[in-house]
This record gives structure tokens, sequence and C-alpha cells, in this order.
């Protein structure tokens, strides 16, 4: 068996696996879910939130596409969009969040950078992600919950992201002033894969100040965004759901995704969230479990709505346009 066969056996291997396990969780989660609950759940949802919902989420991804195009990703920002929109889509489906490695692919495909930049930009992005995933986490729980257990976490979670922060700008400042000492120049023909993905990392982070301050800006309002488009959809799903609840549910359902334990559709810890949420809300639990399902494939409808017609649109012109 050459190498590209054996990759191929190895990838389905890996599709078979992941398959098996997300069918074996719904077949676990079966005796929990009532069909007949999920059923009034979607039959209940309200077109106007989830329009509107659509509407934030072209925001979320005409702001993803500017982080990549602000962290060094080479190609146009029509380009990017599209590339945004099918990774994200991507991400809901792949187990693991396997769909992490699309962008990457993507960046090499149609950048006029390697796979080590995609990742290393991938990287700088994630990074930036905490940074402000963590202080929102920290005022919705200061702003449902007290006493001391809440105090404590939310201070760890602000000086999480303080001390992020701090790697962030620090990174910036070394790699502009001492990445090459350590990497060596960008002519040395013998540097190794290895040295080569340090000097992308390098390049990668040493971006001007006010194009750091940039992405931490645009990450800022593109996670609040976020927040909103999970607002809009879950009250499509529940109509008398407050702004401060729908961002504290639609938190929980960001800090699920982002855990390396999906399987394919992403499920599991993004509905897991949702449905913590809306039972903390006063929701009877099978109906919070029913409602946050319902609510989970709405976006990830969204997801793939746009993906699909930002992919198609990037089918077309890859023919006629070079990038």
């Amino acid at each position: 068996m050459n190498e590209e066969s054996r990759v191929g056996s190895v990838r389905w291997i890996r599709l078979a696996i992941a398959a098996g396990c997300s069918v074996a969780v719904v077949w676990l989660a079966w005796p929990f879910l009532s069909m007949e609950l999920i059923g009034r759940s979607l039959a209940g949802v309200t077109i106007g939130p989830l329009i509107a919902g659509g509407g934030a989420y072209l925001g979320v991804t005409a702001l993803r596409a500017r982080r990549f195009t602000l962290a060094g990703a080479e190609f146009s920002f029509g380009t990017a969009f599209a590339v945004a929109a099918i990774h994200s889509a991507l991400l809901r489906v792949m187990p693991l969040r396997s769909g992490e490695l699309a962008y990457a692919i993507l960046h090499k495909r149609l950048g006029r950078g390697g796979l080590g930049k995609g990742i290393a930009v991938l990287a700088m992005l994630r990074l930036l992600d905490l940074i402000v995933i963590l202080p929102l986490t920290a005022a919705l729980l200061s702003l449902l919950f007290t006493g001391a257990p809440t105090a404590r976490i939310v201070v760890a979670l602000v000086l999480g992201s303080l001390l992020l922060m701090g790697v962030y700008f620090a990174l910036g400042l070394v790699s502009r002033r001492l990445g090459h000492r350590w990497v060596g120049p960008e002519e040395n023909p013998s540097a190794g894969r290895i040295r080569s993905f340090l000097r992308t990392l390098v390049q990668t982070f040493s971006i001007p100040l006010k194009t750091r301050l940039l992405l931490l800006g645009t990450t800022t309002v593109m996670w609040a965004l976020v927040l909103l488009w999970f607002h809009l959809v879950l009250s499509a799903v529940q109509a008398d759901l407050t702004l401060v609840r729908g961002f504290a549910i639609g938190i929980m359902g960001v800090v699920g995704s982002m855990l390396p334990l999906s399987l394919i559709g992403s499920i599991g810890p993004m509905e897991g969230g949702f449905a913590v949420g809306l039972a903390a809300s006063g929701l009877d639990p099978e109906l919070a479990t029913a409602r946050s399902l319902v609510a989970s494939s709405c976006t990830l409808a969204h997801n793939w709505l746009v993906a699909l017609v930002a992919g198609g649109w990037l089918l077309v012109t890859k023919r006629t346009k070079r990038y």
C-alpha cells in the first residue's frame, strides 16, 4: 500500500470511529430525550429572531474574515469571508475540533502562504479568543450569581485573561526585537521544518502594535456579536429570554463548543452548555434539553447556509481569478 492510500485509509478509519462515537452518544442520550418536546420546540420556533440571528451570523463571519486579513492571511477580504464561513461550518461537523485544520489547508491552497502560516495565524487568533472569552464569562457570572465561590471564579477568570493578554503583547515585542536571533535569518537554506515553522510563527506575531490592538478590538466585537447571535436563536426557541440571560446561556455554549470533546455535528458540549443555562433559567431539564438541541440545530443551519453560498462563490471565482 502506497503512502497516499495509507493516509486515505487512516482518514476513513478516523471518520468511522467518530461516526460510531456520535451514534453511541445519541443512543445513550435517547432515553432522556422527548421527541414530542423536540417536535413542539421545533414547531414553536419564531421566524423573526431566527432571521435576525442569521444576519448577526453574517456579521460574525465578516469579522472573522477581517481578523484573518489583519493577522496576515495573504488573500482578499472576499476570499477570507468564504474561508471563515467554510472553516466555521467544518468546525461544527468534524469531531474533536479537527475542523481547525481546515483553515490552515484552505490558507495553503488559496493564499500565498504555506500550511505553517495558516497554523501560526490560527494559534494567534485562538489566544485572542481566550483573552476575550474569559472576562466575558466573568462579567456574566457576576451579573447572575453572587457569593464567595462566584467571586473567586470571576477573579481567576479576569487574572487569567490579563495573564494571556500580557503573553500576547509580550510575544509581539519579543518577536519583533529578538525573533531573528532565535530562528535564524529568512534566507537560511538549511532550516528544517521545525525551524521554518518557528520562523513563520515569529513573523506572524511580529505585527505592529496598531494591528495588534485592532485585532484585539475586532475579536471583542466579534464575540459580543456571537453572543447576540446565540441570544437571537435562543429567543426564537424561547421567547421570554432576557438579554443578560441569553448572553449567559450563549457563553456556556461557547465554552462548551471550544472544548475538544465534541463529536460529529458538535454533538455534546454546545448543547450541554445551552441545556444547563436554560435549566438554570427555570425550564424543566427535559424541555431545556429539547430546546437546546433545536437552538443548536438552528445555529448549524446558519453555519452551513452561509458556507454553501460562500463555497459556491469561491468555486466559481477561483476559475477566473487568481488569489
